[in-house]
């Protein structure tokens, strides 16, 4: 008996690996890369099953602040804007937000910071200069935003 609780014990530490400097090194080094291309504006569009169209334009700033400003337009016409602010940070393939506030009308009201809908997390799926998507991995959504924002749409 004892010499399977030692085997077992064996086999376990055997089985655990350690990461190396070097590997966090490169992930370091990824991730520096990945938040150097997320910095400055991005915009990104859907059209809703209802006919609803939605746009919204985001700001990422060095000091890990950000900015989203969204506009959506109803099919009759009805136009809507609002905004929200916060934090955001990336740790590969981790990129993730915790909104601290809105702004309706020009100003800012702060969010309840116990409130876990304004925490998200994604899994980047892919990064470019032009091109950034990303999965909610609480809501399964894919979001796709770009450097090139298109015309207004009405």
């Amino acid at each position: 008996m004892l010499k399977i609780i030692l085997m077992i014990t064996i086999l376990m530490l055997a089985g655990c690996t350690s990461i190396k400097d070097s590997e966090f090194g490169r992930d370091k080094s990824t991730t520096i890369k990945m938040r150097t291309l997320m910095l400055g504006v991005w915009c990104g569009e859907k059209s809703h099953d209802d006919g609803t169209y939605q746009k919204w334009l985001i700001n990422r700033f060095p000091d890990g602040t950000y900015r989203i400003d969204f506009s959506k337009v109803s099919p009759a016409g009805r136009e809507e804007n609002w905004g929200e602010y916060g934090l955001w940070g990336i740790r590969n393939p981790i990129y993730f937000t915790a909104m601290r506030g809105f702004i309706e009308n020009s100003q800012p009201t702060p969010a309840d910071p116990t409130d876990p809908t304004f925490y998200d997390a994604y899994k980047v799926v892919l990064l470019t200069e032009q091109e950034f998507t990303y999965k909610s991995y609480t809501s399964g959504n894919t979001f796709t935003v770009k450097r090139q924002c298109s015309a207004n749409k009405t």
